[in-house]
């Protein structure tokens, strides 16, 4: 009888996850000059990421040499957001712009809104922008546009908690330098403690200050409770009795605010280094503040790099950065991550 011969089991098919992953891979490699339309978006920076693209379909760093990524990614984005716009689903149409480039994206499209639409669009736009201090006079001016529909602003929980305040009731705002004619109040005193304080070791900010006052339900614009900081918008002239109180502007506060950033340094659970480590201890976790290296090797202290070992039990205070010092896997505490220095937070900027 004729030897059997054993069938040859076909190759297994790599997961599409793994294809997408080769692909970007290849894209990121691929040499392609930035297309010139796009080099207006350019801007340079001091650090090891060196040039960021700011595009409203993209942004972060960018080779202009090896730019075939952001070019998929903007081509994709400018592609399904003409899909969107002929099928009138402008939830999508929206979601695709860059979270700093949303405002742009609102009033690119405002005028083919219903009213619903653009009520509740601009919610969205309002709860997820990075721009409020810059743009407050335009977004006071659509929170006081005269249109119906004005309920789907907000959520029926919002609604709600509105409802449930007096007529008048004490309304708080944190800020530094000159920052006190905001439109962003809140009536969780705490919480605008937090956001005086946040960026305190930025001297060239201000001092952080608090300001109260008392507000009239009437005169509130929107109520928002996302990120449990129960924001109150209001038109700054219409908030009355306003006060700066002393505790916030004091020194001590200040220091508090640096407590919160590098909290474990002060709490004696980490310790500061002074040389460009080659491992980690086990159970530690690398991290470093705002100040960012200029080089994978800059030594701490030069020019105000001041990087430590923490325990990693401390891990949930800080995020992943992608600044590449060391060569190691190190961290950066998220009051900079989701702040200044949003472009090098690893999780949405891998290198």
């Amino acid at each position: 009888m004729p030897t059997a011969v054993a069938k040859k089991k076909p190759a297994a098919k790599p997961s599409k996850a793994s294809t997408d992953v080769d692909r970007v891979f290849a894209l990121m490699q691929k040499k392609e000059r930035l297309h010139t339309a796009l080099r207006p978006y350019l801007e340079k920076t001091n650090t090891v990421l060196g040039t960021i693209l700011k595009h409203p379909f993209y942004v972060g760093p960018v080779n202009p040499q090896h730019a075939a990524m952001a070019h998929e990614v903007i081509t994709t984005r400018q592609r399904l957001l003409d899909e969107s716009i002929e099928a009138g689903q402008w939830d999508n149409a929206l979601s695709l712009y860059e979270h700093q480039f949303l405002l742009d994206g609102f009033l690119e499209h405002a005028d083919k809104f219903d009213d619903p639409t653009f009520w509740k669009l601009f919610g969205y736009t309002w709860r997820n922008q990075e721009q409020v201090w810059t743009n407050r006079k335009v977004f006071l001016t659509l929170f006081q546009a005269n249109r119906p529909g004005r309920e789907a602003l907000m959520d029926e929980d919002e609604h709600e908690a509105l409802r449930n305040l007096p007529d008048e009731f004490p309304v708080y705002r944190g800020f530094q330098g000159r920052g006190a004619r905001g439109i962003s109040w809140t009536t969780d005193r705490e919480k605008a403690v937090w956001f005086a304080n946040r960026f305190a070791m930025l001297d060239h900010l201000g001092e952080p200050k608090l300001l109260t006052g008392v507000a009239r339900k009437d005169d509130v614009l929107g109520h928002f409770l996302g990120r449990g900081e129960s924001e109150i918008v209001i038109d700054p002239a219409k908030v009355k009795k306003q006060n700066v109180t002393e505790a916030v502007v004091a020194k001590p506060a200040k220091n508090a605010a640096k407590k919160a950033t590098k909290s474990a340094v002060e709490k004696r659970t980490s310790r500061y280094i002074t040389h460009v480590p080659k491992t980690i201890p086990v159970g530690k976790i690398l991290c470093h503040g705002g100040v960012i290296p200029q080089t994978p090797d800059q030594k701490p202290a030069d020019n105000g790099f001041r990087p430590w070992i923490d325990d990693d039990g401390k891990s949930a205070e800080y995020g992943p950065c992608n600044c590449g010092w060391s060569g190691l896997p190190h961290y950066m505490p998220l009051a900079w991550l989701e702040g200044d220095r949003k472009e090098f937070d690893a999780r949405n900027f891998p290198r």
